[in-house]
């Protein structure tokens, strides 16, 4: 069944102009068009929808309000906005019921390259329920506020280092978190950090925004004294998949934008397994935490690889990081200078728990000589000291 979209917006212009853009680049979507919520509201009661997109200022029903009716009523719709400039106030009352911002005018080819991942990888989820779950909020937060700041900070012109530690000091959970980041061995500081400044201008902004989605996503569950635990101890593996990823990527490409998104990616690997656990802890079900895939497919319609994927696209992440997510655990294709995220991160989560019988590894290390050469530099100190290199 082809997907269904609703546009939403006041201007008249506004929607011709999106007409012309799906008809000219020959969109397979079936689409409907709004004028007002009111209007997109009573096409809902008589059209199937799977993504709707809205105009965040327009007269009598806004679309915060209009997005927030559908979150309550229509769950498993995907909600994306368009907000202009001057109206940020308004985009940020609406932060917690939509799920990706874009700014006026919008790039029908951005819009796209979103939609299409999030419809996409929907499609893995076989229980319509889990994905009611996850687009309604209830099981996995929505973006916080403090994310869609440092996006439009991101965004600026002129960003300041400044106005980022503003925003980010006013959260003291993640103020804590990265400065406990920035002086751990995994980034190798040569002086102790005492200031967010620093910490910022050590770890850099997008890796700062996983930080962010990471600790929105690991706070909102209710946790009891072996989820505690539990959740310690992904935090640990991911922040050593993390590091291991980036150097991988370092070791074989050199490339700092692929070695940043390896990080991040490594970073949120396992974000998925936050969701299962919310879904079980919701169900009454959290004995069985921690699950194997094969039951998870077959309870919650997902593993943990698709439901980290999913909650990622939704959010706008690059496609690298969101495939590194994804086939974390699928074999890597190694390369040397052509190594991709995804592979990166695999090879980093076997080489984590010293799973040198990983089929993966194995399969690595004897088709690639580079693979022999990265494992023996991790293991006599290529990482930054002994958590994130591979001895003892």
């Amino acid at each position: 069944m082809e997907p269904k979209i609703i546009f939403v917006d006041d201007e008249i212009n506004v929607l011709n102009g999106l007409k012309r853009s799906l008809y000219a680049s020959q969109f397979k979507w079936k689409a409907s068009f709004a004028q007002s919520g009111k209007e997109a509201l009573d096409l809902l009661k008589s059209e199937r929808c799977d993504i709707i997109i809205s105009d965040i200022k327009m007269p009598g029903m806004d679309g915060g309000e209009l997005l927030k009716i559908v979150k309550k009523n229509y769950p498993h719709i995907v909600r994306f906005a368009l907000s202009g400039f001057n109206e940020e106030e308004l985009a940020i009352q609406s932060s917690n019921t939509v799920h990706q911002y874009f700014a006026k005018p919008c790039n029908w080819n951005l819009l796209r390259e979103k939609i299409e991942p999030v419809m996409i990888l929907r499609e893995l989820i076989v229980n319509n329920e889990t994905i009611e779950l996850i687009n309604s909020g209830d099981v996995v937060p929505a973006l916080p506020e403090i994310y869609y700041k440092l996006e439009k900070e991101l965004n600026s012109e002129d960003i300041s280092i400044h106005r980022i530690v503003n925003i980010i000091s006013k959260d003291m959970a993640l103020t804590a978190k990265i400065l406990q980041l920035s002086n751990s061995a995994y980034f190798g500081a040569v002086t102790q950090i005492t200031n967010l400044h620093q910490a910022v201008t050590m770890l850099g902004i997008n890796i700062i925004k996983s930080l962010v989605l990471y600790i929105n996503v690991f706070n909102f569950v209710n946790k009891n004294e072996r989820i505690k635990n539990y959740i310690e101890e992904l935090w640990n593996h991911s922040i050593m998949v993390a590091s291991l990823s980036k150097q991988i990527m370092e070791f074989f490409t050199k490339d700092r934008l692929k070695s940043e998104r390896a990080y991040i990616a490594g970073i949120l690997h396992d974000l998925g397994k936050i969701i299962q656990l919310s879904l079980l802890l919701r169900m009454g079900k959290e004995n069985m935490y921690p699950m194997e895939d094969k039951e998870s497919k077959e309870l919650i319609g997902a593993n943990h690889c698709e439901l980290g994927a999913y909650l990622l696209s939704l959010w706008g992440l690059p496609k690298e990081i969101v495939d590194g997510v994804l086939l974390h655990h699928t074999a890597p294709v190694i390369e040397s200078s052509n190594m991709s995220v995804h592979g990166a991160v695999q090879l980093a989560n076997s080489l984590a728990g010293l799973k040198y019988e990983d089929p993966y590894v194995l399969d690595a290390m004897n088709s690639n000589e580079l693979v022999w050469e990265l494992i023996e530099s991790l293991k006599n100190g290529g990482g930054k000291d002994e958590n994130t290199s591979l001895t003892g």
